[in-house]
């Protein structure tokens, strides 16, 4: 990059062309954020997948059963169930209480951090079902050019 500044104007020949931010500002004298490495937080969170979602939505009314949970998901295996809800627990969305009562009881529950994704799961549900005509059109659409 050429310098553009005439040379009765140019800047004294130490400074750099063109101009730096010092470190921590941005642009227009605002100061920037640190940056910040996802890898000091420990693994990421889980992925959005739709046995999240159903729990999720599953766990809305209140605590609920191990038993009860897998019957209101209902289409995914024992096994997923419990890794989903160890990942959520993991990521701080559902609380797990176990009671020392016999035959053993565990209830799930969302914190206040898995509540605040019902908003946001509402609105996709509700995009996801004035969409679906257009997506599944898209789809066969796709699938007759595939096959020709």
């Amino acid at each position: 990059m050429s310098n553009p500044w005439p040379p009765s104007q140019q800047p004294p020949s130490n400074q750099a062309w063109p101009p730096q931010a010092p470190p921590g500002t941005a642009p227009l004298g605002r100061s920037a954020p640190e940056p910040v490495s996802i890898s000091s937080y420990g693994p990421p969170p889980s992925k959005v997948t739709p046995a999240i979602v159903l729990i999720v939505v599953a766990l809305d009314p209140g605590p609920q059963r191990f038993g009860a949970l897998a019957s209101r998901v209902g289409g995914i295996s024992q096994r997923m169930l419990t890794q989903t809800l160890r990942s959520l627990e993991r990521d701080g969305f559902v609380t797990r209480t176990a009671y020392p009562e016999i035959p053993p009881r565990v209830e799930y529950a969302l914190t206040p951090l898995g509540r605040s994704l019902l908003g946001p799961l509402r609105a996709l549900e509700e995009w996801a079902v004035t969409n679906l005509p257009a997506v599944a059109s898209h789809q066969q659409g796709y699938a007759a050019a595939a096959a020709d």
